[in-house]
């Protein structure tokens, strides 16, 4: 009886504690809310329009209600999302007990967010059925990856007045910024620094303010820089510095170098000298006497340009031209040039000045002038009195003649004799070698007279060799006359005219790959051929545009003519759709002049294509696409530039170096 009332009381017991255990937890004073169980890191990309889905689970048997779940920001610019309080905070409602939801943030990553894993604090406010607030947060973890080029600003080109910067001079200098990143960035400002005191900022202040940059455009900035005269010539660096904010008001800060030519006063003006000048002690009017020299260049530097002019006044005449190009004169070179003058009937005995004039240029278009002076007496005595026709001026219309060109000469011939009339005079032309040939009429015309002191003027169409090689061509004017008695004379003069081949450059169309991908370079080929007989001197090949540009400078040097060559260089769109650029030939002719072809590139970029590859682990997914694009570009590019130099293996470039 005992040990039956006994096992009574302990199961009463028991009973009794499980009701008090189950009723001490039905009625908790609040729920339990657990953020997150069992979920996995999300990864998501810089700059995407993302679903955060995140578990929620009620871990009581009591109704939570009037749910709040938002992340704690402490830092906004470490937070990796953009804040917008309309998405940042979920109301969720209710969850009853042992319940669960998915609660959703649409969210934007930031472009500039850090390429790692972010550890953000998420937090859920809510109430109990009798009104009692609680609150429970827990760490979760977001992997965020970047592949968008970052806030940076190049120096894309620099543009000055010349190839160099003069000494002695205030020179506007134009800078193009380019926003290199894959972000907007604004409120940019632009100082330019290293000056001393003979480099200074004239004009323009030191700071500039760009109000906005977008994402892989350009913007200008203009500085006037005054160069001192005793600075030297050299490349000189100053500092541009540049401080700016993305969209989200992050601050960047960054310099750049710009490396500035300058031709300074130890070459703004060449050492020229006239040397071995051979002239006549004493000359006769009417008689014809030679002036030669030699232009020698002592300087370390080129005389481009070089142009000789004598002017020997109103009592001397030249017979030849008296203007001679001489072109490039190399450093230590000389040039030997000769001249043939006369003095006029009736000039008085005495020493008469002739006047070297020399014209060259350093760089750019500034012409400087060296002359000298070169003294001819003139002695009058025993002048003959028999009549005499000189050809006392002729023009050809321009200073030079290009081969295989049909051109007028105009020749003024002139009765030296203060007395006599000449008649009947024959006068025919002899080009040296051939070189000139008449149009429409012989080589031969007939004046009927000439009175003293008196002038006829004639014009020749003659017509140019086109195969004549650069070079001045003399013509032989003999002229046969008489007198009023009959007597007969013969009198001969030689003329010089400047000949050059004109230069012919001929540009294919730039080849392009059929199809062009963002981000994949892509090669342009383009043939170029000296179809002149002339060479081209300096050749220098150059791309721009609006792509990423790979070796895109080539200097070929001197090509020959009937001789050709080709351009390869690479380039990489960065956006979709449509992008121009140029390719520039540089060059000059034989004469010096400077000469410039540009043909236009139009590309229309698509879309990165999408390569399937074999599932793999998702941290390996990524890099392996990436070197799957980068093979096929570097293996497309590869067999273009094989195909191209294979097809020109046989060809010969001539090249002067």
């Amino acid at each position: 009886m005992y040990r039956r009332i006994s096992a009574l009381l302990v199961l009463l017991l028991a009973i009794v504690s499980v009701n008090t255990t189950v009723f001490a937890y039905e009625y908790s004073s609040s729920p339990r809310m657990v953020i997150g169980r069992n979920m996995d890191t999300p990864v998501f990309n810089a700059g995407e329009e993302v679903r955060l889905a995140i578990p929620l689970d009620n871990d009581s048997t009591l109704k939570a209600r009037h749910i709040l779940m938002y992340p704690v920001i402490e830092d906004p610019n470490e937070f990796p999302f953009e804040i917008d309080k309309a998405t940042i905070k979920k109301n969720v409602g209710s969850i009853n007990g042992q319940g669960s939801e998915k609660v959703p943030f649409y969210l934007k990553v930031k472009e500039n967010a850090e390429d790692k894993v972010y550890t953000i604090n998420f937090k859920v406010d809510y109430e109990a059925e009798n009104g009692s607030a609680s609150s429970d947060s827990q760490n979760l973890y977001v992997r965020i990856t970047n592949d968008k080029d970052q806030p940076k600003v190049k120096i894309s080109d620099i543009k000055l007045p010349s190839k160099e910067i003069p000494s002695g001079k205030v020179s506007k200098i134009e800078l193009d910024l380019n926003n290199k990143s894959d972000l907007d960035i604004k409120g940019l400002e632009v100082k330019i620094t290293g000056f001393d005191n003979k480099i200074t900022l004239s004009d323009y202040m030191d700071i500039q303010k760009i109000d906005n940059i977008k994402a892989k455009e350009y913007a200008k900035v203009k500085y006037n820089i005054k160069v001192d005269s005793e600075v030297e010539s050299g490349t000189y660096n100053l500092t541009l510095e540049m401080k700016y904010k993305d969209k989200y008001d992050k601050e960047y800060e960054q310099k750049e170098n710009i490396y500035l030519p300058i031709s300074g006063g130890n070459d703004q003006e060449l050492n020229l000298a006239l040397e071995n000048i051979s002239s006549p002690k004493e000359v006769s009017p009417n008689e014809d006497f030679s002036l030669s020299f030699n232009l020698k260049n002592k300087s370390p530097y080129d005389a481009k340009s070089v142009k000789v002019t004598v002017d020997p006044g109103d009592n001397i005449l030249p017979k030849s031209s008296s203007i001679k190009s001489v072109g490039t004169l190399g450093a230590g070179k000389e040039q030997q040039l000769k001249f043939v003058l006369f003095a006029k009937d009736g000039a008085e005995s005495k020493n008469y000045p002739v006047k070297v004039s020399v014209e060259y240029k350093i760089s750019g278009e500034k012409t400087q002038t060296f002359e000298q002076y070169v003294g001819v007496f003139v002695d009058d005595k025993g002048v003959s009195q028999n009549p005499k026709i000189i050809i006392d001026n002729y023009n050809y219309g321009k200073e030079f003649i290009k081969a295989g060109e049909v051109f007028n000469l105009d020749l003024s011939f002139f009765n030296t004799n203060s007395a006599k009339t000449v008649k009947n005079i024959k006068v025919t032309l002899k080009p040296e070698e051939g070189i000139f040939s008449p149009v429409g009429s012989s080589n031969s015309f007939f004046i009927e007279n000439i009175g003293s002191k008196s002038r006829v003027s004639k014009t020749m169409k003659l017509k140019t060799k086109p195969d004549a090689k650069y070079q001045d061509y003399n013509i032989t004017v003999t002229m046969e006359y008489e007198d009023g008695s009959g007597t007969k004379y013969t009198a001969e003069e030689t003329i010089g005219v400047p000949v050059i081949q004109d230069s012919r450059l001929v540009v294919s169309h730039v080849e392009l790959p059929n199809d062009i991908f963002v981000n994949t370079p892509a090669s342009i080929s383009v043939d170029f051929y000296n179809m002149g007989r002339s060479q081209i001197r300096n050749l220098m090949i150059n791309t721009k545009g609006d792509f990423r540009i790979k070796n895109g400078t080539l200097y070929v040097g001197n090509l020959e003519a009937g001789n050709d060559n080709y351009y390869d260089a690479t380039i990489t769109p960065e956006k979709e759709g449509e992008a121009k650029g140029t390719v520039i030939f540089e060059f000059d002719d034989e004469v010096g002049n400077h000469q410039i072809i540009e043909k236009e590139i139009s590309i229309n970029a698509q879309k990165e294509p999408e390569i399937e590859m074999p599932e793999m682990p998702k941290e390996e997914e990524k890099s392996s696409k990436t070197k799957w694009i980068i093979g096929l570009a570097i293996l497309g590019v590869g067999g273009f530039i094989f195909y191209r130099k294979r097809k020109k293996k046989t060809e010969e470039v001539g090249i002067d170096e």
